[in-house]
């Protein structure tokens, strides 16, 4: 079997896009809308915030599940590397998820404790806390660790027996919305979205010769998507800036939807060209092996600080502007000085990343 490596510039694409990508998922968690009154109508600070947060940052998670599978599968040569592949993860995910869980925990307690002064018992529900943790970005990595232990095997077989009909049927089970597994502790199973884009991710590895073409794609076609991507997700603003997808469709129709997909789409198909383009940046690269460190712990305990030091500041409603940067600083100098003082902890807290 044919070996497959990437380049030193894909390396730093990949790089460089995970920490953009991380980024606007902070940005999504910290939006500060629902302290906007509404009542008169919606102003051009809501209509930024739901721009950038629930329009252009939504290709995000997919992007994350896309470059998991992507990896999952580049050296999944064939079945039998399922096992060792699904030890890695217990290593690179699992571990990582475990220990953020306890931290998310402590804090919880600690929180509960200064503010009435008892134990809160009901936070001692072990499997509860593992299921579903109080954080909830949580969901998408326990998303991960699920479809690495459970499914992975049945995707390999899918997208190497039939892999552009697996992707077109999941595409549009994910395109309606439909989720094919019930709710496990409060949340999907395994959501559609990340099991289509994660399938997706392990289609490029096995056809590595069409990703890289799709990344060799001309200035013209380049900047066509990126502008049906930035006009679709206005688009999608102006007609339903009050929309949800959030465990069912709120705000809007089959109209309000496809704009919102397809904004994915476009999303997607411009992200790593976009991220080849910036692969030479050098804050960008400096930032990205905390990336990860920052996914973990960019709600908590960071929300406690950046929020409280925001709202000395800013009213409520444009607590976005300043809890979103004060976030990803605070987080990422976090996590740049475990590693630099105790690099050993650094590396199992974030999975050897």
């Amino acid at each position: 079997m044919k070996q497959k490596h990437m380049d030193q510039g894909l390396s730093r694409t990949f790089s460089v896009g995970g920490v953009i990508a991380i980024f606007l998922i902070v940005a999504i968690h910290y939006h500060s809308k629902k302290y906007i009154d509404v009542t008169e109508g919606f102003g051009l600070n809501y209509l930024f915030q739901e721009w950038i947060t629930n329009s252009i940052a939504r290709f995000a998670v997919p992007f994350f599940a896309a470059t998991s599978g992507f990896f999952y599968f580049l050296k999944f040569y064939n079945i039998c590397c399922y096992l060792p592949q699904t030890k890695k993860r217990l290593f690179t995910l699992l571990t990582p998820y475990l220990i953020s869980i306890t931290i998310i925990l402590l804090h919880d307690i600690t929180l509960h404790i200064v503010k009435y002064h008892h134990i809160p018992l009901e936070k001692f529900d072990f499997i509860w806390n593992l299921m579903h943790p109080d954080s909830v970005q949580l969901w998408f990595l326990r998303d991960l660790i699920i479809i690495a232990i459970f499914l992975s095997p049945a995707i390999y077989l899918a997208i190497n027996w039939l892999p552009r009909l697996t992707i077109l049927i999941l595409s549009i089970i994910w395109f309606f919305e439909i989720q094919i597994f019930p709710i496990f502790f409060g949340w999907y199973f395994v959501n559609i979205e990340t099991l289509l884009f994660f399938s997706v991710g392990g289609y490029f590895a096995k056809n590595m010769e069409i990703f890289k073409r799709y990344l060799a794609i001309t200035e013209r076609y380049f900047f066509t998507i990126f502008f049906l991507f930035i006009l679709l997700s206005l688009t999608r603003v102006l007609i339903a800036p009050d929309f949800r997808v959030w465990y069912g469709v709120e705000g809007g129709g089959t109209v309000a939807l496809s704009f919102y997909k397809l904004t994915i789409i476009f999303g997607l198909f411009s992200f790593m060209p976009t991220a080849k383009r910036l692969n030479s940046n050098k804050l960008l690269l400096i930032s990205s092996p905390f990336s990860f460190f920052l996914f973990l712990y960019h709600i908590k305990p960071t929300s406690t600080i950046s929020i409280n030091l925001g709202s000395l500041f800013v009213a409520d409603e444009y607590l976005f502007y300043i809890a979103t940067p004060l976030t990803i600083i605070i987080t990422l100098f976090a996590g740049w000085s475990i590693a630099r003082l105790a690099p050993t902890i650094y590396a199992v807290i974030s999975g050897g990343r």
